[in-house]
């Protein structure tokens, strides 16, 4: 079944939302409503921090979401039994499913999933305002995961955002996987190797490009395009000159009342909204002209900023925030990493056979 026909998979149920039985959408799990409550209200109203929340959530006895999922949804797995921790409590909190909607891929484009909310919009925002700055604390002296990708990894197929799990082996290693109890997994430092590898390249291509952009051939590759736009905004002068014609001839009939004020009136608007359109695209034009010059130059932002970052073998979260969009995973095997689209628009205005090796 195909997700863009309307169908859902078992990996798009979530804690408090199950499949419905044709699996075109979900319902509310009733049985967790008044849990999520609970969280929420301990959250935003008692400002409890979330390893308080664990706590009070496991006197009362209530099943963790894995344990539950486990029990009640469509695919059906066993896990050993767990209890809350402040992580588990932060993963409710911070999930917009439970104000009425997430986002997920659909035949490789992002789409927001609208659902019952079951969470007031006020009590999600207070929650996120409180709890932005409050960390997770591992057992005193337990090592803990130094994830550099966080809220930057995600599976390829599903758009969710991989977990990152620290195995306590020696040596102690870390892997991604999209729910702690998936067998499949990919290696933290293949997915950080692949990401490095990645930039480098990009380096490569943006150090090609800026020696390229100072040769002769870029200087005709410029004067081509701008040439193509001089022709373009040519054409929409000719056509603003015949839009603006009809204004004398227009004033003149209403002078001779072959035509009363307010169809005079009427006509003058129409022609200035035409004119209106037909200046709005010669400004778009004239801009292009001037991101072209900036394109074909040193100063284009993607030469500029990959040309001169320096790369090291390790990343840290920081460097990967400024540096990437973000990574996909496709099958726990296959990394991507996509850039910003800030900088890709402009690598995109250059000949690809510049920068491709």
């Amino acid at each position: 079944m195909m997700q863009s026909e309307g169908y859902y998979s078992v990996h798009d149920e979530k804690y408090g939302y199950l499949l419905t039985e044709d699996r075109r959408g979900f319902v509310v799990d009733e049985e967790v409503v008044p849990v999520i409550r609970e969280i929420f209200y301990l959250a935003a109203e008692k400002e409890l921090p979330y390893t308080e929340i664990a706590k009070i959530l496991n006197q009362k006895g209530y099943e963790t979401p894995m344990m539950h999922l486990a029990r009640v949804s469509h695919k059906k797995r066993t896990v050993e039994a767990t209890k809350w921790v402040a992580s588990s409590v932060k993963r409710v909190a911070d999930n917009t499913a439970y104000i009425g909607y997430w986002y997920k891929m659909i035949d490789g484009v992002r789409m927001k999933v609208e659902i019952e909310p079951l969470v007031e919009q006020e009590a999600f925002d207070k929650i996120k305002k409180l709890h932005e700055s409050q960390l997770i604390h591992s057992p005193k002296g337990a090592p803990r995961s130094d994830n550099a990708f966080i809220k930057q990894i995600f599976d390829k197929k599903t758009d969710r955002p991989l977990m990152c799990r620290l195995h306590r082996e020696d040596p102690l290693y870390q892997t991604f996987c999209i729910g702690f109890w998936d067998r499949a997994r990919i290696s933290y430092d293949y997915v950080m190797g692949q990401t490095v590898e990645a930039l480098r390249c990009e380096q490569k291509k943006a150090l090609r490009a800026m020696e390229a952009v100072q040769g002769d051939k870029a200087e005709a590759v410029l004067s081509a395009r701008k040439e193509i736009l001089a022709q373009q905004a040519k054409k929409l002068f000719c056509e603003i000159t015949e839009i603006e014609k009809p204004y004398i001839p227009a004033y003149r009939r209403m002078e001779t009342e072959d035509i009363s004020e307010s169809e005079y009136k009427a006509l003058i608007q129409e022609i200035a909204d035409r004119l209106t359109e037909k200046e709005t695209a010669f400004a778009v034009i004239m801009d292009e002209v001037e991101m072209l010059e900036t394109a074909f130059s040193k100063r284009n932002p993607w030469i500029k900023f990959y040309a001169g970052i320096e790369i090291p073998d390790v990343l840290v979260k920081a460097q990967i925030r400024k540096w990437i969009d973000r990574v996909t995973v496709e099958d726990m095997e296959r990394v991507e990493v996509i850039f910003p689209a800030e900088y890709m628009r402009w690598r995109e205005m250059l000949p690809s056979e510049w920068f491709d090796a």
